[in-house]
């Protein structure tokens, strides 16, 4: 049914213009590519507080297609409310994920069944295999969140690795680690790439599918945006790329505390658009339920409310999660190569762009010849096998500045430019003629778009 509202849509998109940025369609354009369909594994961290159908369909309804079982809020703490291999919780949040059409990921969660009692033996998942029958929705296990150097050597230990593949076979062993921003004593090494390579040789290493890295930069802090995120993610998914790993970056979408005290739609939107820009197939939010601290809420405003509501942030994160899943089969049909950034016409680049390795140099590739833009982007270039390359270009300003970015792509050997992603209007691609070897688009504040050239 997707895809056949797909190339339908697109028979329209031909016949009529399209309203999207003032671009139209091309009535003469060729037929675009056909994509085997694959989606986006899209979470939420902090699931729901209530275990049920309906607290899972409204999850489901913000665009999210699997549950991540994390949150430890829940007191007086027990086997009812608290997720771990073997717990009660554990067992009726899959019942309920597979009566709503959720996939799961399953929480090893160590330290909350020790402290309730329960002691894992050298083969936990061999010891608690029992979810056989959910297996046709298990997308893998959330092992631990920002691990150090230490913790990830414990989770990395062979006996456990290997006794999570004897029962788990090519599903993710999922650890999240700190961003580039931590501090040497959270991970345990003077040099973040040290961190890094520490995860690869514990953790990376022992599977041979299956592999994913996942790291949660916020880039919205109290005040303006952080500098290294490019850079961040670069190391991130250059490191994925070596040993062939899925990627999942978690989105900012919280408000107050350590955060900044309001989201818009386009800080949501950026987040997303730039973790595509660097291959993304996971997408984690932060956070769907608000976890309490202390005797309060941790912060402002989440995606609900803690009477399970929506909040403005989950109608962000819905529209945002629509538009990128409508062209999942395009870009997940490319693999990721690099990074590329672009510094506003006339100017070196904002701090961001300048720390990259790749500075408007595009030798590399057989469609793109160069950029020029009035604002700084960031370009991912992703290949296939045979030598199409599709392009991930997002406008790279801060969303608060509220400045659009109207760029000039300079092209060899191609006729037409087909456009996925455009704001609210992504469910089907705009193909657009490219005039004498130019193709020339807007793209507004936290927007992106990918694309590939015929």
């Amino acid at each position: 049914m997707k895809k056949f509202l797909s190339f339908a849509l697109a028979w329209v998109l031909l016949l009529f213009p399209c309203a999207c940025s003032g671009i139209p369609s091309e009535p003469d354009a060729p037929d675009i590519p056909e994509y085997t369909t694959r989606d986006f594994t899209i979470s939420g961290f902090w699931a729901p507080y209530e275990i049920s159908e309906e607290s899972y369909a409204l999850y489901r309804g913000s665009g999210m297609n699997t549950l991540l079982l994390v949150n430890h809020s829940a007191t007086p703490r027990s086997s009812e409310n608290q997720y771990y291999l073997g717990s009660a919780a554990t067992e009726r949040a899959l019942a309920a994920c597979e009566q709503t059409g959720l996939n799961a990921i399953l929480n090893y969660n160590d330290w909350i069944a020790e402290s309730l009692g329960v002691s894992y033996s050298a083969n936990p998942f061999s010891e608690y295999d029992l979810y056989s029958s959910y297996k046709d929705i298990i997308r893998g296990v959330h092992i631990a969140d920002e691990p150090d150097g230490e913790e990830i050597a414990e989770y990395g230990n062979d006996v456990l690795t290997s006794d999570f593949t004897a029962v788990y076979g090519s599903r993710s062993y999922f650890i999240n680690l700190l961003p580039v921003y931590a501090k040497a004593e959270q991970t345990g090494f003077e040099n973040y790439a040290d961190y890094l390579e520490s995860y690869a040789q514990n953790v990376l290493s022992d599977f041979s599918e299956g592999r994913l890295l996942s790291v949660d930069f916020y880039p919205f802090p109290k005040d303006g945006m952080r500098t290294e995120w490019l850079y961040n993610y670069q190391l991130i998914a250059e490191l994925a790329k070596e040993y062939d790993a899925a990627l999942n970056f978690y989105i900012q979408c919280a408000e107050g505390n350590e955060f900044q005290s309001r989201l818009s739609a386009e800080h949501i939107r950026m987040q997303v658009y730039i973790a595509l820009c660097f291959g993304a197939e996971w997408i984690s939010y932060y956070c769907y339920s608000n976890p309490l601290e202390g005797d309060g809420l941790m912060y402002d405003a989440c995606m609900v409310d803690e009477n399970g509501n929506p909040t403005a942030l989950y109608d962000y994160v819905k529209e945002v999660n629509a538009e990128i899943s409508a062209f999942s089969d395009a870009i997940l049909a490319y693999e990721w190569r690099e990074i590329i950034g672009v510094a506003a016409q006339g100017s070196r680049g904002g701090s961001a762009i300048r720390m990259l390795r790749n500075q408007g140099d595009f030798s590399a590739c057989s469609c793109i010849t160069d950029i020029e833009s009035s604002q700084d982007l960031a370009v991912g270039c992703f290949e296939q096998e045979g030598g199409a390359e599709g392009y991930m270009i997002v406008n790279y300003t801060d969303p608060a500045a509220e400045k659009s970015a109207e760029f000039t792509a300079y092209t060899s050997g191609c006729e037409y430019a087909v456009i996925y992603g455009r704001n609210g209007t992504a469910e089907n691609p705009v193909i657009v003629k490219v005039t004498e070897g130019r193709f020339e688009a807007s793209l507004a504040p936290g927007e992106g778009m990918f694309v590939i050239f015929l």
